[in-house]
């Protein structure tokens, strides 16, 4: 699990984050090389070639720490539970592991400073472990066809940060409440994100929930 030397809550703002244009390969660069962004994040589109492809050079990989990609959620036909991103979290094109097989693994095999967040993973595990029924249980996966509901959105923001801090929580504690409550949904999806980043990047279970580097 790569792990940045130092990240101070401030990381956290989004003058910290660089993003994609979609509608080009060149990345938003924030960066540079002497004040260099602390994540690229990077989403895989079913619709390559785009930014998912995009390889740094030399000179830009000293613009930022690292380039966290992670396969973009998709759902016009059931955005509320999400069943079809669980459907596919191992499919060809649009899965989890077909992207960081196709879409991380050249990077690292090319010495880029990349990393992952199964984004389909994390969806399956917390529609699982809290499934949405409205008024009842659960946040809905997505807020409308594309983009995440604000909890999950947290969730895999909790989860990346893991990966990039080389394992520290994210998580904070549990709120008032039950499934049914806004702020213990985004707590939980925290939770979720926290300990499906810590099993991949440490191959071992137990999630230690420490807020400093483990």
């Amino acid at each position: 699990m790569p792990c940045l030397t130092s990240f101070p809550e401030a990381a956290c703002r989004a003058s910290f984050w660089g993003t994609a244009i979609k509608k080009n390969h060149s990345p938003q660069w924030k960066g540079t090389a002497a004040n260099p962004s602390h994540i690229m994040l990077k989403r895989s589109m079913g619709s390559g070639p785009g930014p998912d492809d995009y390889f740094p050079d030399a000179a830009e990989q000293k613009r930022y720490h690292i380039w966290m990609k992670f396969d973009y959620q998709y759902d016009k036909g059931s955005p509320k539970t999400g069943d079809w991103n669980v459907q596919c979290m191992d499919g060809n094109y649009y899965g989890s592991t077909y992207n960081a097989v196709k879409k991380v693994l050249p990077m690292l095999r090319n010495g880029q400073k990349a990393n992952f967040f199964p984004l389909r993973y994390f969806i399956a595990e917390e529609a699982a472990a809290v499934p949405y029924v409205k008024d009842v249980s659960g946040a809905p996966v997505m807020g409308d066809f594309t983009h995440l509901s604000a909890q999950y959105q947290e969730g895999a923001a909790s989860g990346m940060l893991t990966l990039a801090t080389g394992g520290r929580s994210f998580v904070g504690p549990e709120p008032p409440g039950d499934a049914a409550n806004y702020q213990w949904q985004k707590w939980h999806a925290r939770r979720t994100g926290y300990e499906l980043a810590w099993r991949l990047g440490k191959l071992r279970p137990g999630a230690p929930y420490l807020e400093g580097a483990p």
